[in-house]
């Protein structure tokens, strides 16, 4: 990071709940079984409340995170997250994928979980590090913790002039991912916050950049 720039803190805890258009998501037969009747809109919360209930005992809810995650990640403006999701219900099997992806954290592993994104058809590593979020932050002291690695996070980290593969002296996407995390964890001790308050800022940063 360029230690010139001002980097402007957003506290996730801020952040909107993203509105879902429901009729779009019941046109696919897999996603409706899982989930007939979804709520018009979701936020972090929700989604951190629901991985803490499917990851205690009631695993019959890991599909229910899957999809809602999906959501979350797509709102209305991702024509292709339905398509997608559904996709990966029909080809892949995203409760086993969900399961091994807890086991690899309960071990630090977090590299190997990022990569599970080959077991979900359909499922980029963008959106998959939306699952990676939600299931680590099941865990308490996880270090690092997984965050979120989209394509708008992504132009938050370009205009900050961080370089994931100089940060990780590799060009393997796990690597990258893992490097990001750690600067992640080295920021919010720099600014006095959370790993995810500067995700959600880069976040925020990118979203500017691609607005303007």
């Amino acid at each position: 990071m360029n230690q010139n720039l001002q980097f402007e803190i957003f506290h996730s805890a801020t952040q909107k709940a993203v509105n879902i258009n429901p009729a779009v998501w019941m046109d696919y037969e897999a996603i409706s079984r899982v989930i007939p009747h979804p709520e018009t809109s979701i936020n972090r919360e929700e989604l951190r409340s629901l991985a803490r209930s499917a990851f205690n005992g009631n695993s019959a809810l890991l599909l229910d995170l899957f999809v809602k995650t999906m959501m979350w990640g797509s709102g209305t403006t991702n024509g292709r997250g339905p398509r997608y999701t559904n996709k990966a219900l029909v080809e892949g099997n995203p409760h086993d994928v969900l399961i091994d992806m807890h086991r690899y954290m309960q071990s630090s592993d977090i590299e190997s979980a990022y990569y599970l994104y080959r077991r979900l058809p359909g499922v980029g590593p963008s959106f998959h590090t939306k699952l990676l979020w939600v299931v680590g932050s099941t865990f308490s002291e996880l270090n690092p913790r997984p965050l979120i690695l989209d394509e708008i996070v992504w132009l938050g980290l370009k205009e900050i002039q961080w370089n994931s593969v100089k940060a990780s002296g590799s060009v393997r996407r796990g690597a990258r991912y893992v490097a990001y995390l750690n600067e992640c964890k080295r920021l919010s001790e720099n600014y006095s916050c959370d790993p995810e308050d500067i995700e959600f800022s880069l976040f925020t940063l990118g979203k500017r950049i691609k607005g303007s």
